[in-house]
């Protein structure tokens, strides 16, 4: 059963003590309450309808304007329920500036932004040999999963077989220009995999032993 406003209203209230944002009360109404985004982002202030219409009519008295009651809120609120009329671009723009967020946050939906390409960005190329990982200082030292082969073998001089790397040594600091995660222009350090290393221990006929024992 929905619960009246005056109810979540004073939820509403009690998260701004508690320092919560606008965006994100009008996100816990949304869901918690099942009101609308334009509902939501009214009630995140406090505010009913007859008082968004008196912000609306201090802000905008000018010639021409029109003065707002409570129920024009209402109609736009309604929307796109029966009885509702649809906001149009102005109504959303001077609405979202009441309520200090932006024009499209006030319309429900599915956000379709995360389906967004990133075009001339293709992944990264996994490789077969060993891997060079980005060190981000500015990340707090964290190793990214990014992975670039063929940069990282010719940079640091020579493949597995190449007997030019000596395991424990500083890495390379260079500037570059990556189209990988990290974005353009990243300060990070190229950080070679330690190669694998196999030691033979002599046994003890190769040390002397057995000669020693006859």
């Amino acid at each position: 059963m929905p619960r009246p406003s005056k109810a979540l209203r004073a939820e509403s209230a009690r998260l701004r003590g508690l320092g919560w944002s606008y965006r994100r009360i009008a996100a816990e109404l949304r869901l918690r309450h099942r009101v609308n985004a334009r509902v939501a982002y009214r009630l995140a202030h406090g505010w009913t309808q007859e008082e968004v219409a008196h912000q609306w009519n201090e802000r905008w008295s000018g010639a021409g304007s029109v003065v707002k009651t409570g129920k024009a809120i209402s109609y736009w609120e309604v929307w796109p329920g029966r009885g509702g009329r649809e906001p149009s671009a102005r109504t959303l723009a001077r609405l979202a500036e009441l309520y200090h967020c932006r024009p499209g946050d006030l319309l429900d939906g599915m956000d379709c932004g995360d389906l967004e390409t990133m075009p001339g960005r293709a992944p990264a190329a996994e490789t077969s040999g060993r891997g060079v990982s980005r060190y981000r200082h500015e990340a707090g030292g964290a190793f990214s999963d990014c992975r670039d082969g063929a940069a990282g073998d010719g940079a640091a001089g020579g493949g597995a077989g190449g007997g030019g790397e000596v395991p424990g040594a500083r890495p390379e600091r260079r500037r570059e220009s990556f189209g990988g995660c990290d974005g353009p222009d990243q300060d990070v350090d190229w950080v070679r995999a330690p190669a694998v290393m196999m030691v033979h221990q002599s046994g003890p006929e190769d040390a002397g032993w057995g000669s020693q024992a006859a």
